[in-house]
């Protein structure tokens, strides 16, 4: 009878947390809030404001805004290419690590709980091993420009690294860890998406290299930028073409803190629909049950 009571007692304290906490990463698995975006956004924001012709990410209706044609479905390198890795051998590489931050992902939950998916930037060792399989498969001579892109409620370019895998790991700690474990803010993929997409137009107008890979990590659906998420999604795809990987946490975490069972396809069929959309085939989308296994998971993409 005790433990009747206490699971029931936790399943209280449960719906109370979702229903009534203003969190909406901790909705965003299962999409509850639906909530309609309004213009309030501040209009100042850095990334992704189609109305503010100083948004750094551009204006897609300005032609001097980025290099290439947004109408021309031939923009991506890809064409022809072997599709069924992130890499190949004896070629050069273009990599754009789009990497979420958002406070799902941090240790401060629903009321302070500490039920976030990854609190102790687990993402970032798995980004180390995977540079070092990448290594190991391309050798440490391979031409790698990799360009890391983080959002959470917007979108920055953290760093554009030329000979990515000649550079130190102590280096890369020292400089990028601390904005990479960052975890606040919603879940803006879109303007993610935009920015890659402009980004990768810039540099491959300057130096083109053989293959162009985007690596897209995230924890969850988007909570913002909705709107524009189906035409974002368009646009990177016309760039990539089939060289987009992405990579879903699910983390038990919030679950197993009350000791109450899941129902995994519930929580998981929306966010990797969305990867599936985004990526074009399920080969190119895998799942972590664990931070611990990012590493692993995303190095499976090296073939």
């Amino acid at each position: 009878m005790n433990s009747i009571f206490s699971k029931l007692s936790k399943l209280l304290i449960l719906i109370f947390l979702v229903y009534a906490c203003n969190d909406d990463e901790f909705n965003s698995f299962s999409d509850r809030q639906k909530k309609q975006e309004t213009s309030s956004d501040d209009g100042n924001k850095a990334v992704g404001d189609d109305n503010n012709p100083s948004s750094a990410v551009g204006d897609d209706n300005n032609p001097n805004s980025a290099v290439g044609d947004d109408n021309n479905p031939n923009n991506s390198i890809n064409e022809g290419a072997d599709n069924g890795s992130i890499a190949q051998k004896g070629k050069s590489l273009d990599l754009y690590f789009i990497i979420d931050i958002s406070s799902s992902l941090g240790k401060s939950g629903p009321l302070g709980l500490s039920v976030g998916n990854d609190p102790d930037c687990l993402r970032y060792d798995g980004l180390i091993k995977f540079k070092n399989n990448l290594t190991n498969h391309l050798g440490k001579d391979g031409d790698v420009r990799a360009t890391f892109v983080l959002f959470s409620s917007e979108a920055e370019v953290l760093a554009t690294i030329d000979d990515f895998l000649a550079y130190e790991n102590t280096n890369f700690e020292n400089t990028y860890k601390d904005s990479i474990c960052r975890a606040e803010g919603k879940t803006n993929p879109s303007d993610a998406f935009k920015l890659t997409t402009n980004t990768y137009k810039n540099l491959n107008a300057v130096t083109t290299k053989d293959t162009a890979s985007v690596l897209f990590f995230t924890d969850g659906q988007p909570t913002k930028g909705k709107s524009t998420l189906d035409q974002r999604i368009t646009e990177i795809k016309e760039n990539f073409g089939d060289k987009i990987f992405s990579v879903f946490l699910f983390s038990n975490t919030f679950t197993d803190f009350f000791g109450l069972p899941v129902a995994e396809d519930l929580v998981t069929e929306e966010p990797l629909q969305f990867l599936k959309d985004l990526s074009g085939s399920e080969e190119r989308v895998k799942k972590a049950n664990k931070a611990e296994e990012l590493g692993d998971v995303i190095s499976e993409f090296i073939k």
